[in-house]
């Protein structure tokens, strides 16, 4: 049986620590993470000022247990991030996610990687939502007359395949290694 415990959620952040109505928008992922999945790995990488890191390395981080930080030079980017997570996680699966994301009673890991490996997919995407509902960025890429263009996606049950998504992607860890994001990003 799958365990959480197999499984890495990385997050990349930058200084977005005073959001109205939100605050610390790292802050809030973490603590959903924790509500849903007190146990899984967080893997999380920092390219905020040296007096951000500071104050969260001081304040916030001492809160969570089995949480990673890897502080990076000031704006490394988002593909040196989410890769330097990745990287850090020690588990065969890993989550990337971004940081204004939050977790909710439905966001159902398990199912991702039961669908990951039933369907021997190397990448599958969560759906996202909004406050308003299911935000839908997805679709498909085909090239017809030479040009590219964006298709709907057909949906087949609770999995379909999709070229576009949301950046709420779970895989192996190897697989994110193998194809890592542009560290320019």
């Amino acid at each position: 049986m799958l365990q959480e415990n197999e499984i890495t959620v990385c997050v990349k952040t930058f200084m977005r620590d005073n959001i109205p109505g939100v605050g610390c928008v790292v802050e809030r992922l973490v603590r959903s993470i924790r509500q849903w999945y007190p146990n899984i790995h967080i893997s999380v990488a920092d390219d905020s000022t040296l007096e951000v890191i500071q104050r969260r390395s001081a304040e916030l981080w001492p809160r969570f247990d089995n949480l990673k930080v890897i502080n990076l030079p000031y704006d490394s980017g988002v593909g040196a991030g989410r890769n330097a997570a990745i990287r850090n996680a020690s588990t065969k699966y890993c989550v990337v996610v971004d940081d204004d994301m939050i977790f909710v009673q439905d966001t159902d890991l398990l199912f991702l990687l039961e669908s990951l490996l039933e369907q021997e997919f190397d990448m599958i995407a969560g759906i996202v939502h909004t406050d308003g509902g299911h935000t839908p960025y997805e679709g498909s890429l085909d090239v017809i007359d030479g040009v590219m263009l964006q298709l709907p996606v057909m949906y087949t049950g609770e999995i379909h395949q999709c070229d576009i998504v949301h950046n709420f992607l779970l895989s192996r860890r190897k697989t994110f290694l193998k194809n890592p994001w542009a560290p320019e990003l």
